[in-house]
């Protein structure tokens, strides 16, 4: 049986297509999306794109996989998570969506911290974190900077429920979704009445959000002129699909009992599944509703290899020649620290932040250093938040880093070195795109009373490739150590922020 998992990305969209009795990808397309970058920490998309990237994703997937389309059971979707999409009473996007890196709203999202009454009132009443760029800001940025816009907007959906509704004609959203709000409470799987009255006072707020669905539960069938431009059966089932952390977190086997996903892409974020230890949970943590009373926690950061692709491109450099340099430079990078802040930034918390280049000397001012820097600091980044996250949350003990970045060998050293931990890589880096196949695979199964787990179809799913695993260096964990720490002072000396 054939299962497809479709992964609406930052930069690209991309599509898989899982042959379940294999285990194997069969097929895959892709094709990039543009991004409106402006001032003021403007970050937006035409929803249009997405779409017009995803068909063409579908049939290259198909045209690979060289299978009849009618053979495809179910459908599933990853999607960029945390983006605002706004539609009108006929279904039309009536906006350019923000997304999920999208910084303009810090006003409004202070604003409604503060109307709370701080971050511990909004962990009392959502159960998690509310940093720059959820989708609670963007729609107060809405109703007060575009109040005829927001009356006009009869659902409010996020990047991965509007490909649902192109996909069904169905208003949804999964749990693991909803939880990137900020209006979402994660401990009663329920829309905050309290938030939604924060962000919304006339009370509209609730009637413009979809329905919250599971992933035992099919969200619908595929529409018929969708069927039909693909070759689809008119019986193709989707699923709830979820955003890309989660589906990011299957796809990498992350939501298996201690197994941890570092993800070096666009943005880098460090997640694992597990039970809180403790409810004394560091607030600028992000916590997703999974199953069971378990819950993803995630340590995210705006900029990995999107900081390393700047200075890439500044330098001219092709991938190996990037690389090429930043195993050459020394660790540590002779003293000179790179804070890669360029977008601003989540943990630490400093959305107006802006990057950094200090401790220059005639000596150490290359570009090995600068690259090296720089790579080892996004890694700093993820270590602080895993830190803070194994205070309240059990610690895993197999890692995967994944991503774009994850191909880099002397990268993938840098990560097992602070991490002070052995780092595997998968055979299929799908991420995203292969966890939403893998759970429209589960969810067929479920409707079809098979007795298999979701933790079993992702465990056949998950092959490591040996050639790639990275184990600590025993003298490079201890140099780290000192860098680590060098590294956390000078953030509270630039910025005043604890880390």
């Amino acid at each position: 049986m054939y299962f497809i998992g479709i992964d609406c990305g930052t930069q690209g969209s991309k599509t898989v297509i899982l042959d379940s009795t294999t285990n194997k990808i069969i097929g895959k397309g892709y094709s990039k999306h543009n991004i409106i970058i402006e001032k003021d920490g403007v970050r937006e998309q035409f929803a249009q794109w997405w779409i017009d990237a995803i068909e063409k994703s579908i049939f290259q997937a198909i045209d690979s996989a060289n299978i009849n389309p009618k053979l495809i059971k179910a459908i599933g979707v990853s999607g960029q998570q945390h983006g605002l999409v706004p539609l009108d009473k006929e279904g039309n996007v009536i906006r350019k969506v923000k997304l999920w890196n999208d910084t303009s709203t810090t006003v409004e999202n202070e604003s409604i911290i503060n109307t709370l009454g701080g971050m511990d009132e909004v962990w009392n009443t959502i159960g998690g974190t509310l940093p720059i760029g959820y989708t609670a800001s963007k729609v107060k940025y809405l109703i007060d900077n575009e109040p005829a816009l927001y009356e006009k907007t009869k659902y409010i959906l996020l990047p991965h429920d509007y490909i649902n509704y192109y996909l069904t004609n169905v208003i949804s959203t999964d749990s693991s979704e909803a939880s990137g709000t900020g209006y979402y409470d994660v401990r009663t799987h329920k829309y905050s009445d309290k938030m939604l009255n924060v962000i919304d006072s006339t009370g509209a707020l609730k009637s413009k959000l979809p329905k919250v669905y599971n992933w035992e539960t099919p969200i619908g069938y595929i529409r018929p002129e969708i069927a039909k431009k693909f070759g689809f059966s008119k019986d193709l089932i989707v699923s709830a699909g979820g955003g890309d952390n989660t589906m990011g977190a299957i796809g990498t086997g992350s939501i298996i009992p201690g197994f941890c996903t570092i993800s070096l892409g666009t943005s880098g974020t460090c997640c694992f599944a597990s039970k809180k230890k403790n409810d004394n949970i560091h607030k600028l943590i992000q916590i997703y509703d999974l199953l069971n009373d378990k819950y993803l926690c995630t340590s995210c950061i705006l900029g990995a290899t999107s900081s390393t692709t700047k200075i890439q491109e500044l330098f001219s450099l092709s991938l190996n020649e990037f690389d090429t340099l930043m195993n050459k430079a020394s660790i540590g990078a002779e003293g000179l620290l790179s804070l890669p802040f360029y977008d601003g930034e989540r943990i630490p918390p400093i959305p107006a932040g802006q990057g950094i280049i200090k401790n220059i000397s005639a000596s150490n001012l290359t570009k090995e250093n600068i690259i090296r820097s720089t790579a080892e600091s996004i890694i700093f980044i993820l270590k602080n938040g895993y830190n803070h996250m194994i205070k309240s949350f059990e610690e895993p003990s197999e890692f995967i880093v994944t991503g774009g970045g994850s191909n880099s060998e002397p990268w993938r050293q840098i990560l097992a070195d602070i991490f002070n931990k052995k780092i595997n890589c998968l055979k299929e880096n799908e991420g995203g795109a292969l966890g939403a196949a893998i759970q429209a695979n589960y969810l067929y199964n479920f409707s079809k009373n098979k007795d298999t787990s979701l933790i079993e179809i992702i465990k056949s799913n998950i092959n490591y490739d040996t050639s790639k695993v990275k184990v600590p260096i025993k003298e490079n964990v201890e140099l780290y150590r000192e860098y680590f720490r060098l590294f956390k002072d000078s953030i509270k000396n630039e910025w005043g922020v604890d880390v």
